[in-house]
């Protein structure tokens, strides 16, 4: 991060232009000053992806990845307007497409960011491309939202399989470092299907193929459940307004701290009901 200091509103105005879908990051535990932590803890977070000394990093959760408190999200407008990309065709990467996040990304690195949270076959593509093109990486949290378990069809081993396969695929990677499963919005998933992401994931992670494992959804008592329930989840994902409060005894931030799971939140201006 060079030249003078971005005040918020020149940050939201120009974080829009980098990422429509920036995610705001937090561990499991509170956040804390660098100068808090542990000599340990300091020298992990100078050997982190991307490392800026002015951009504050957080540990995800068990995962143990220092992630920069803002993320890079995947989601950007296409050329009619639509709030994002979501299928190329023939998997091919349009030039003008691959050139404008070449430019928002190598952007990022340079502000020190991190994370990059992907949900669609589109964003594997072409951040894939990027990453390969520039020489640069980040964190990479991948779901697919055609292939993810929100479509019934999807809710076997089989199935989440092939989604992870697709994704290293296209991302041109060996290994995902989240696998961060798109679950129903409103959390209506039974236990047993809960254990079969869950099996998936052991499977790939003693394959090589992931690292760890994450679940985003709109339902915040649900993703305290499964947080309960699973103990090989890792980080959650879900929108968080700004403004909202927080339950003083139920609020998910205070069993994801409790569990060590990290928190990725994205940023949203809709109300939504205090939990």
């Amino acid at each position: 991060m060079h030249g003078k200091r971005l005040t918020r509103r020149e940050f939201v105005r120009d974080g829009s232009a980098i990422a429509t879908a920036g995610a705001v990051l937090a561990g499991g535990a509170p956040a804390t000053s660098f100068a808090a932590l542990s000599r340990k803890e300091r020298s992990k977070v100078e050997k982190t992806l991307n490392y800026n000394p002015k951009m504050q990093y957080r540990r995800m959760g068990k995962s143990d990845l220092w992630v920069s408190a803002v993320s890079f999200g995947g989601h950007w407008k296409n050329r009619e307007g639509g709030r994002y990309w979501a299928e190329f065709e023939n998997d091919e990467v349009p030039q003008d497409a691959l050139e404008n996040r070449e430019k928002a990304f190598a952007k990022a690195v340079e502000l020190g960011i991190n994370y990059l949270d992907l949900t669609t076959p589109a964003e594997a593509l072409v951040y894939g491309q990027t990453m390969k093109n520039l020489g640069v990486s980040m964190y990479v949290g991948y779901s697919d939202h055609i292939l993810c378990m929100r479509d019934k069809r999807n809710r076997n081993v089989k199935a989440l399989t092939r989604e992870i396969d697709e994704g290293l695929r296209r991302l041109q990677m060996d290994c995902i470092d989240i696998f961060r499963e798109q679950a129903d919005m409103r959390g209506k998933h039974t236990d047993d299907e809960m254990a079969i992401l869950v099996e998936t994931f052991v499977n790939a992670h003693e394959q090589g193929k992931v690292r760890f494992l994450g679940v985003s959804s709109h339902s915040r008592p649900w993703l305290i459940h499964i947080i309960e329930k699973f103990p090989e989840i890792a980080m959650v994902i879900f929108p968080f307004p700004f403004g909202a409060k927080l339950h003083p005894r139920k609020s998910l931030f205070n069993v994801a701290a409790r569990r060590d799971v990290g928190i990725a939140c994205l940023c949203a201006r809709r109300s939504m009901s205090k939990r």
